[in-house]
């Protein structure tokens, strides 16, 4: 479960994600697929039942393309055998190394309430430690979600870092924004609340959309026109317009709101929960960055959309 859906999933979602459009996107589907199968069949002797359905949903049909003989039950496929030549320690050693890492680099960003998906500047790892190969740490920088990793014996921390200890050494994470960290910020949570509309409102995966997004504030318009390709791009718009205030509910295409922290320090998303106690209540903060929400200090950004 850690291994493959904890992990290695995570590893390779923007890849296999339904717009990616990634070289590697099938030949890793393929190998994905390939170890599922695997898992069922070692999970087949403890759940015989569920193992027998999902086989015949999800697998019999493809075992010739897999060069496996299709059979009439799962109980009736030969055990999966160990291949000792594909078994590499070193790299095993390494990954474990770098993921107990990056477990303690989200750690310490959810201890600050840094949302994990949210980028960060820098984070600094000071050890003693060798550390993994340029690849690996390249994975610890896309996971963790840093802009720049530094490894060394030594480091002079100042207020704009927090840190945590591991056993591997001390890591601090710069926990400061500018603008540019604040716009991947925004863009990133639009994206995300796009894509989710966009698939509860039954859109095929590349289906072109006609796109328009106002804010009510003038930075939130900013970070939206900088961005405009990248949107574009990751919702499939190829009809896009941008405008400097909130755009109304018209019924005739379907609409969304993001609603956003006051504080443009913090411009975090709010979920539905804080927006309803802040319904009833006035003393709410919010969850990143503690400051006071009030109904006439909330950001929003509006979207509407439909098929092109």
């Amino acid at each position: 479960m850690n291994d493959l859906s904890r992990w290695y999933v995570v590893l390779i979602r923007d890849k296999i994600e339904v717009y990616a459009d990634d070289s590697e996107k099938y030949p890793v589907l393929s190998l994905l697929y390939e170890v599922l199968f695997k898992v069922l069949l070692l999970l087949a002797p403890i759940n015989p039942m569920l193992t027998e359905e999902i086989y015949h949903k999800m697998f019999k049909l493809n075992m010739k393309s897999m060069n496996l003989d299709e059979t009439p039950s799962i109980h009736l496929q030969n055990w999966p055998k160990v291949e000792e030549k594909l078994i590499d320690e070193d790299i095993e050693n390494q990954m474990i190394f770098i993921q107990e890492l990056i477990e303690e680099a989200r750690a310490l960003k959810d201890e600050y309430r840094i949302r994990l998906r949210w980028p960060n500047k820098k984070i600094v790892i000071v050890t003693e430690e060798k550390l993994p190969e340029e690849e690996f740490q390249l994975i610890f920088k896309k996971t963790v979600n840093v802009k720049e990793l530094e490894i060394t014996k030594s480091f002079k921390s100042n207020e704009d870092y927090v840190k945590t200890d591991s056993k591997y050494g001390i890591i601090y994470l710069d926990k400061t924004v500018d603008e540019d960290i604040l716009t991947e910020r925004v863009i990133s949570d639009l994206i995300r609340n796009i894509q989710f509309s966009r698939k509860i409102n039954k859109f095929q995966a590349g289906e072109k959309i006609s796109l328009r997004i106002g804010a009510n504030a003038p930075y939130l318009v900013k970070f939206i026109e900088n961005s405009k390709d990248f949107i574009s791009d990751k919702v499939s718009a190829n009809d896009f317009l941008v405008d400097n205030t909130n755009i109304k509910n018209n019924k005739t295409q379907i609409y969304e709101e993001l609603k956003l922290c006051g504080n443009k320090d913090c411009s975090a998303s709010l979920k539905d929960n804080i927006l309803k106690k802040l319904e009833k209540e006035s003393n709410i903060k919010c969850p990143h960055c503690n400051s006071e929400l009030k109904t006439n200090n909330i950001r929003t950004i509006s979207f509407t959309y439909n098929k092109n």
